[in-house]
This record gives structure tokens, sequence and C-alpha cells, in this order.
């Protein structure tokens, strides 16, 4: 699999989707950095694993401006997963400008979704709220927000907050963190009080609220697959 990956980040194109084999749902994880994102998402994979799932992660790293190397960290945060045959993690140093997704992620997926695997996620770099293209080609699109994100004022300002289809307030076992997802929740309602996109309070520590959002991202891939039918 990381041959063939390789391989296509540099241009190959021999894969396609086997014969019968539903289409891959790609979601994309984002936020600033210290977030969370990584720890969040280990948690997720290991539910989704431990419900007989199959499961692949891109994860982006930034690289250095003075080095042009990159420490691909990310990955770090997934010891005990990597030696699952079921899951498969692919670290891709971020060589794109600022708030853009690297093609050589969107490559590894190509091929991820080609070998079966039906969740694939993508992990960006930290991200500011005026990047909103860092999630362009995933299909389902996560904003992760620390506890300590600001007051209720950020989250009138425009950008990726916007863009976002589900959000997680992160390390909800700290304080402040139910105070901003409250406040989130206030700010993403429409003008005629409705919801807007689902807010979920999660902790990777304690495993609190995690079940809930693999849940969540559950329903919206059934719903994408019953669109998908011809």
């Amino acid at each position: 699999m990381g041959r063939a990956i390789t391989a296509a980040q540099r241009g190959a194109r021999a894969y396609r989707l086997g014969a019968g084999m539903p289409r891959a749902l790609r979601v994309g994880f984002t936020g600033p950095p210290g977030a969370g994102k990584s720890s969040l998402l280990r948690e997720v994979m290991k539910r989704l694993r431990s419900q007989g799932d199959l499961a692949a992660l891109v994860a982006c790293d930034p690289v250095s401006p003075v080095t042009g190397g990159s420490f691909l960290g990310d990955r770090c945060r997934f010891a005990g997963l990597s030696d699952d045959p079921c899951l498969f993690i692919r670290s891709v140093a971020h060589r794109s400008p600022p708030g853009e997704m690297p093609p050589e992620a969107l490559r590894a997926a190509d091929v991820l979704e080609a070998a079966g695997f039906p969740w694939i996620f993508i992990e960006t770099v930290g991200s500011g709220q005026a990047e909103v293209d860092g999630l362009r080609g995933a299909d389902l699109r996560v904003l992760v927000h620390p506890p300590d994100a600001g007051d209720g004022m950020q989250m009138l300002k425009a950008g990726a907050i916007e863009t976002a289809d589900l959000h997680a307030v992160s390390k909800c076992d700290r304080p402040g963190a139910a105070v901003l997802a409250s406040e989130l929740r206030s700010a993403l309602a429409t003008d005629g009080g409705e919801p807007g996109a689902p807010v979920f309070e999660v902790s990777a520590l304690t495993g609190q609220g995690v079940d809930a959002l693999v849940a969540e991202l559950r329903r919206r891939r059934d719903a994408t697959e019953k669109e998908r039918l011809p």
C-alpha cells in the first residue's frame, strides 16, 4: 500500500475502484495547532475499528521554512494503531501554499479508496479562520476547536467556521469548553433560531462525546451512500 501511494504521488495513474466496492467517505479534520486533532482522530478510528470497520488516515504535517524538512510527528499520536492491518496511516509533508490541500494527500486518498477503505480521514496542518480551502476534496469537514479558542466575538467572524459540516470542541474535560460550545451553537444558529452545524463536546483523554461523534459520522456516511445510489 505504501509503495502504491508513493507511485501515485509521483504521477502513476494505474489505480481504480474495484468492481462492486462502495466509495469511501473522505472526512477532513482541521483546526488550529494544538486543538487535539490527532488525539481525537485516534479515538475515532479506535471506535470504528472496534465496530468492525476498516479506516485509513492521511496526516498532513508542516514543512520547515528553514530546512525544507518535515518531522511527520502527527503519526506519533497513533502509537498502537499502526500494528492493526485494518488501519492504515500515511504522513504527508505539506509543501503546498498555506490553507490548501496538498495534492499528494488527495492522491493517497484515491489509492486508499481504490483499495477498499470505507473511511478515509484527512488531517490538515494547523489552520486559521481564513483557511477555508484546506479541506477541498473532503466529503465531510470537521472543525476542531480547543477550549480556549476565544470568546463569542471570535464565533461571529467569517471563515472556516462557516464551511464546517461538524464542530468538535476538544478537551472538554478542561474549564471553558462548555461555555465555548454554547457560544458556538448560538453563533451557528440561523436567523430563525434553527440549529446550525452540530457541535460536539469531546475529550480524547476521557472518551467523553467521542461515541456521539462517531455515531454522527456513521449517520452522515449512510446518508451519503443513499445519495450516491443510481
